[in-house]
């Protein structure tokens, strides 16, 4: 799969591309915070504001829902942490506009965010499967994963698991 990252001019896209507002260009400031056993999950969304967007131009091919993962050493999470937060995430709604979701345990930091608004409103543990697929694809440690053309909430989207809540990159 081919991915560009431009910013947009116009309105002009090249052929066979969609562009999404990619979930990295955002501010993204904390809205909710609960304690959950020994640390901290925290939800993310951008202010109303926020004004600086940049595209993310994502070859859609074959469609939605093939789930393509890219590990990278950047941005890397840790992978007990994140298998506690695929733990506690429930059948909870998940407030419009959020974003990502990050769970500080004191030892290391893990998030998943998605790259933008889904078309319906998801649960929490609807998150599962993609943050599952590239914790078992990139390792327990030292790597972030990004997986393209996830099916979230009926939108063709990015998920990332990373140490931040602004996505991999």
């Amino acid at each position: 799969m081919l991915t560009l990252k431009a910013v947009i001019f116009a309105g002009i896209l090249p052929l066979g591309y969609t562009a999404t507002v990619d979930v990295h260009a955002l501010n993204l400031e904390p809205v909710r915070t609960e304690r959950v056993g020994n640390g901290t999950l925290s939800w993310f969304a951008a202010p109303p504001s926020n004004g600086g967007v940049a595209y993310d131009l994502v070859s859609r091919d074959p469609g939605c829902g093939t789930n393509n993962i890219k590990c990278a050493t950047s941005n890397a999470y840790h992978g007990p942490t994140c298998q506690n937060v695929i733990n506690v995430l429930d059948s909870s709604n998940v407030a419009d506009g959020y974003r990502a979701v990050c769970l500080d345990q004191g030892n290391g930091q893990c998030c998943i965010s998605w790259s933008k608004n889904t078309s319906r409103r998801i649960r929490q543990n609807e998150l599962v499967p993609s943050a599952r697929r590239s914790l078992n694809t990139c390792g327990d440690s030292n790597k972030s994963g990004q997986e393209w053309n996830v099916n979230l909430g009926g939108t063709c989207l990015s998920q990332c698991l990373s140490n931040r809540p602004t996505g991999c990159k």
